[in-house]
């Protein structure tokens, strides 16, 4: 006769056996579901406009990085032309894609530059391939050289691209205190922050009528960190998107 003990002891291992086999599964599943998720399929960028490219890369948790421009005769303008990864390889959420934006064909139309600061345009002369050639200096009815709201106009122009402008570093610029710049500029009723505003719309829609540059180093260029806070404000301001007002 069997002993009762042993066939309990045997059905208890059993059970045990059952239990840690159901536990290491469920882990083991677990693990899976989350290494899953933390996957993503690197999408076909090629031929693509660079803010569709910037929101569908976001989603995805991955992180754009331009790798250069180059023209192409292709490729528009502001579309990519060479990814890395290339589309449907598997990567961590949280890795960069380097891209390379097109500047479009090599043959462009004159850009305008009148009412921007010689650095500014210099950097259009720049990006739409072209030399600076010689300069000249006249008067202006628009600009008077010593008025105040000039000089901080200048001031702000010198200084956008460090995206670090700000009444004190404009004030320190043009040899004033910082008070003394906010008086002057109540006198003629206005404020820093409302001139700098305003110089970055009119900035911005030159920059996007007239300029090859794409719509990345236009928001760095007028002193935003990233693509996305400069197309807030230009919706703002204009009631669309960089991409709509230059389309």
């Amino acid at each position: 006769m069997k002993n009762p003990a042993l066939k309990i002891g045997k059905i208890a291992a059993l059970i045990l056996s059952f239990i840690i086999f159901a536990g290491i599964s469920a882990y083991l599943t677990l693990t899976l579901l989350i290494k899953s998720e933390d996957i993503v399929i690197v999408p076909d960028l090629i031929g693509k406009e660079v803010v569709y490219v910037l929101e569908i890369l976001t989603d995805l948790g991955l992180n754009t990085k331009v790798k250069g421009f180059e023209y192409s005769e292709d490729i528009p303008k502001n579309h990519i032309i060479f990814q890395q990864p290339e589309s449907s390889v598997e990567i961590k959420k949280g890795r960069d894609i380097k891209i390379v934006i097109s500047k479009g064909v090599k043959n462009i139309l004159m850009p305008n530059l009148q009412g921007l600061s010689l650095q500014q345009a210099r950097i259009i002369i720049e990006e739409n391939g072209l030399c600076y050639g010689e300069q000249a200096v006249t008067y202006s009815s628009i600009f008077e050289k010593d008025n105040i709201i000039a000089q901080v106009k200048t001031e702000i122009l010198k200084q956008l691209p460090s995206g670090k402008v700000t009444d004190a570093s404009v004030a320190d610029a043009i040899h004033i205190a910082q008070r003394s710049l906010q008086r002057k500029l109540q006198k003629e009723s206005t404020t820093f922050r409302a001139i700098f505003n305003d110089l970055r719309k009119e900035l911005a829609k030159k920059y996007l009528q007239n300029s090859s540059m794409n719509l990345i180093d236009i928001a760095f260029n007028l002193g935003f960190g990233e693509y996305s806070s400069f197309s807030r404000a230009f919706k703002q301001w204009t009631g669309i998107t960089p991409s709509a007002y230059r389309a």
